[in-house]
């Protein structure tokens, strides 16, 4: 739990929504073992940003929108 700071509430779920929103859109490829960062989606040093109820991930890098699909 690098990233929590106790206020959130079930920081463990969101984290795994956050990483699997990253996922739909291309940002991380499934591992074995977590995740994996594609070079060509090094963008930058700002981390997307995923918007649960418009289901988009914006990367503030490039400024590029990615839909996600409903499930």
């Amino acid at each position: 739990m690098l990233v929590a700071d106790g206020t959130e509430k079930d920081a463990e779920r969101q984290l795994r929504r956050y990483c699997k929103a990253l996922e739909a859109a291309g940002y991380l490829v499934p591992m074995r073992s977590g995740w994996l960062l594609p070079a060509d989606r090094n963008t930058g040093p700002e981390a997307p940003a995923y918007n649960s109820q418009a289901r988009t991930v914006t990367d503030p890098n490039t400024g590029d929108v990615w839909p996600l699909p409903q499930n």
